[in-house]
């Protein structure tokens, strides 16, 4: 049985009354009504139920329409939603919209009293989806307040609106230097720590600097932040007067229990002063990283002696860039011997934690493209920088996206004011992203930083043990030792080349070269290349290459990176004397390349799993090892292509990957190769 629609009715007439409720019984409404004449009966009614809708003449003798808009609009009542539709004989403009103001939903004519029935429902729709998004709302506010307690790691919940009125104010009064003013001006910096406002801090917080309450450590602050905290300080003012978007620094801060620790902070920061009242700030403990970069000075002998035979171009410089150690394959990249380097500055700038891609002029005709990354290390007891050559997030590419993203924003506050449900939608939209973009986050620190240890703790572990016995152990011990440093180094390193592969891939800065290429050509150089290996396995190969040579638009390099994947994992998984099947399959715009093997399979739910970093599957995992960032690569790398990747199991037992691209993609040969590279020019030095 259908539930009474509750109709509260505010009219003298019977006869009105009656004609009301038999265009709604007309509408299929099954009724549950009460009618009230005076502003008293109203208040009784709402006080004794819950109604569905309210349906009103203009005016009768008792009550008008300003009376029960004073007692809907009351502190008591204020909160409830119900539609309010008029009916009518004649009404003017003024009064329409008179009782708009006042909170009435619609209005309906006597003469059309036939389409009560439809306004009624389509608001009790609209009611329906009012509450709905309330409950949303509710929801998703306790689902970040969740998050925002339960989160590993330390977040402080901070007004700084007043500190970037601050610095606007000092730039309106036209200082530009700031990092000079604040020096020259310490008072300014103290004055902005006493500015920020602790709102609230999570779980991890507490649990870090040993605090029983927020109160407790709010309480407690000038002993957490000790006086040398104020660099940073400073150099975080600076960073929002420079308009950085992000800051990121290290400090000492002190438990409760007086016990020191190490932090990063990190925080974004936005433009205007009143986007800045509720900033998260996290906090980082890295009191063990600290203490492992300790330990590692007592190794740096060993260190640099992997430092030199690495593969890698590796510089060492000190704190205002001048080359103090460079191993041979970055002498080689430069063209330059160390002694035409060591004791010269570098000529680039040298920003920690930044990527940046760089162009080495080495003569007029000899220009190579490396890559550049920067870490702050100790080098002979002295703050030193240890540089690589990786990819750079453009800065003015950046601030033109933050620009853009900014409109977008704006645009779209200014539409969601149209309706509340656009409106909910939108902040929903934005609130589920930033919980992914959260949870991603901590999913890949967390799994980046467990496989960075195993080979690292190899090196250590070995290292330490060829230091306690030197004196002792025999030659053939001591090459033991070193084989296994050599093994862990060579693991961790295959793993930071995957990170840095797929990071430049997910930041977008890889450059692709297309060109028209015979796809089946490419296949058979990866069989040739891999031959070897599947038949000390007992494996066969197979590929039935087509007749008819079709030539697809694609970068070479990287689709043989695919294929390399893919053939690797086929041949590590597969089973002793099993059989590999290559296909390639040519649609009307797409060609499609199959690899299928006779392996162990993936489970069902982990088919599209795979795909993601540091992830292998279930039936894998124990067995042939790897870093888990393959595949991820490979999807990069298809994604690029403008494809897609994909995995499933074989009727018969195995698993088939496949990739599809398009053989026509010209768009790709307009792309704009280097722009925003730094370039460094040895023919000037």
């Amino acid at each position: 049985m259908a539930t009474p629609l509750r109709v509260l009715i505010f009219e003298e007439s019977e006869a009105d009354i009656e004609l009301v409720l038999q265009e709604l019984r007309r509408g299929n409404f099954a009724l549950d009504y009460a009618v009230f004449k005076d502003p008293l009966a109203l208040q009784n009614a709402l006080n004794e139920a819950e109604w569905d809708i309210l349906l009103s003449y203009c005016d009768t003798p008792h009550c008008n329409a300003c009376d029960v808009s004073c007692v809907l609009h009351s502190e008591r009542y204020k909160n409830l939603d119900i539609p309010r539709i008029v009916v009518c004989e004649t009404i003017s403009v003024e009064e329409a919209v008179a009782l708009i103001k006042a909170g009435v939903s619609d209005f309906v004519r006597h003469e059309h009293l036939g389409r009560l029935a439809a306004v009624v429902e389509r608001e009790l729709r609209e009611l329906n989806k009012r509450r709905q998004t309330q409950a949303a709302i509710r929801q998703s506010e306790q689902r970040y307040k969740t998050i925002f307690d339960t989160v590993p790691i330390s977040i402080w919940e901070e007004d700084l609106s007043s500190v970037k009125a601050k610095v606007d104010e000092l730039k309106a009064q036209g200082v530009t230097d700031f990092r000079r003013y604040l020096d020259e001006h310490p008072e300014v910096v103290r004055e902005a720590m006493d500015m920020i406002k602790i709102l609230d801090v999570n779980t991890a917080t507490l649990e870090l600097y040993g605090a029983h309450s927020k109160k407790e450590l709010c309480e407690s602050l000038e002993k957490v932040f000790l006086p040398h905290a104020q660099p940073l300080f400073r150099e975080a003012v600076v960073a929002a007067a420079e308009d950085r978007s992000f800051f990121k620094g290290e400090m000492i801060n002190s438990t409760l229990q007086d016990e020191l620790i190490d932090v990063i902070v990190s925080m974004a920061i936005p433009t205007r002063a009143s986007e800045c009242k509720n900033m998260l700030v996290s906090v980082v403990d890295i009191t063990a990283r600290k203490r492992m970069e300790e330990a590692l000075k007592r190794t740096q002998r060993d260190f640099r002696s992997v430092v030199v035979e690495n593969p890698s171009g590796i510089l060492i410089t000190d704190e205002d860039g001048t080359v103090l150690f460079a191993n041979t394959a970055a002498q080689a990249l430069l063209g330059r011997w160390a002694g035409d380097l060591q004791g010269q500055p570098l000529g680039l700038p040298l920003v920690r934690g930044r990527k940046t891609e760089i162009d080495v002029i080495r003569s007029a005709r000899d220009v190579v493209v490396a890559e550049m990354s920067t870490a702050s290390i100790r080098w002979e007891g002295k703050p030193s920088y240890l540089v690589m050559l990786h990819d750079v997030t453009e800065r003015k590419r950046a601030e033109e996206e933050r620009r853009r993203a900014e409109e977008e924003i704006t645009r779209r506050k200014e539409l969601l004011e149209e309706t509340v449900r656009y409106r909910t939608e939108e902040l929903l939209i934005a609130k589920e992203a930033a919980e992914a973009a959260n949870r991603a986050k901590s999913v890949f620190l967390a799994n980046m930083s467990h496989e960075l240890r195993t080979p690292l703790h190899g090196v250590l572990s070995f290292a330490r043990l060829g230091v306690k016995k030197n004196a002792t152990a025999t030659a053939e011990k001591r090459l033991h030792y070193f084989q296994k440093i050599n093994q862990s180094a060579e693991t961790l390193l295959v793993l930071l080349n995957d990170i840095l592969d797929l990071a430049k891939l997910e930041s977008g800065k890889t450059t692709f070269e297309f060109k028209p290429t015979d796809l089946g050509m490419l296949v058979s150089e990866a069989i040739n290349e891999f031959s070897p290996l599947a038949a000390e396995r007992g494996l066969s190969i197979q590929f039935n290459r087509p007749p008819e040579r079709r030539n697809v638009v694609l970068d070479k390099l990287k689709i043989m990176q695919v294929l390399r994947n893919l053939l690797s994992n086929a041949i590590k998984f597969s089973l002793v004397g099993g059989r590999l099947e290559f296909a390639i399959t040519q649609q009307q715009h797409t060609v499609v390349v199959s690899l299928h093997d006779q392996g162990v399979g993936i489970p069902p739910e982990e088919l599209e799993a795979v795909f993601d970093k540091f992830v292998q599957s279930s039936k894998t995992i124990t067995g042939a090892g790897g870093t888990g960032l393959g595949l991820p690569i490979c999807r990069e790398i298809i994604d690029n292509h403008k494809g897609r990747i994909w995995a499933e199991n074989n009727p018969d037992g195995g698993s088939t990957f496949s990739f599809e691209i398009p053989i026509d993609l010209q768009w790709s040969l307009n792309m704009r190769p280097g722009v925003g590279r730094s370039i460094l020019d040895l023919t000037k030095s």
